[in-house]
């Protein structure tokens, strides 16, 4: 393919996570209230698995190493730029207060734990073990660990943040509970696969244009 229509198919598929990412969000808050994992929990889990997975697998399997670590740290850094404007643009009050949680600190603190891994591994000199970083099962390990503690402390958290009139409870909603648990499912795996699909055509096509 050409350079221009790499760029325009990479433009085309981004357009398409946008579009299909909001309504995987609207599909997920329903599963959240279905299923009673809360929002931070289905967020994290499901969300960034379908998020970050097809990006992450397509770059790393057509040998481009550098794009699959740029694509993970780089989409955490633009998210947190998202986070920034969501901020600004939600005038009730500070994001943060507004979605104050222990689900929602002990990730950004199992973020930071992941992070210091990746840094680490990195700085270390080259060791694999069957081709794999020792440092690749550590990080598998300790997210599965940090995920069932948010989910832990979710259900019986041991200390709640002070609420005020700003804060926005994570309460589930009455119709999405009532909601068939198969349709959102099977509405949620649709979705994530044409963003799945998307998500390899732009790691595809940024891999070309680089």
């Amino acid at each position: 393919m050409t350079l221009t229509l790499d760029i325009l198919l990479f433009f085309a598929a981004s357009g398409l996570i946008a579009w299909f990412g909001a309504k995987l969000a609207m599909y997920a808050d329903l599963l959240a209230d279905r299923t009673g994992l809360g929002e931070a929990v289905t967020g994290t889990v499901f969300l960034g698995f379908v998020t970050a997975l097809p990006g992450l697998v397509t770059a790393a399997l057509q040998g481009h190493p550098a794009l699959a670590i740029s694509s993970a740290i780089g989409g955490i850094a633009i998210q947190t730029v998202f986070l920034a404007l969501a901020d600004i643009t939600y005038t009730k009050a500070n994001l943060e207060h507004a979605a104050a949680s222990v689900a929602n600190m002990i990730q950004t603190i199992i973020l930071i734990i992941l992070l210091t891994l990746v840094l680490t591994g990195l700085a270390n000199p080259e060791t694999s073990v069957a081709s794999v970083h020792p440092m690749t099962p550590l990080l598998i390990l300790s997210a599965g660990g940090g995920f069932a503690l948010v989910y832990r402390a979710s259900q019986e958290p041991m200390w709640n943040p002070r609420m005020t009139t700003f804060t926005v409870e994570d309460t589930p909603d009455t119709q999405n509970i009532s909601a068939s648990l198969l349709k959102l499912v099977l509405g949620f795996i649709a979705i994530a696969i044409l963003v799945t699909a998307a998500g390899a055509l732009v790691a595809h096509t940024a891999g070309n244009i680089t």
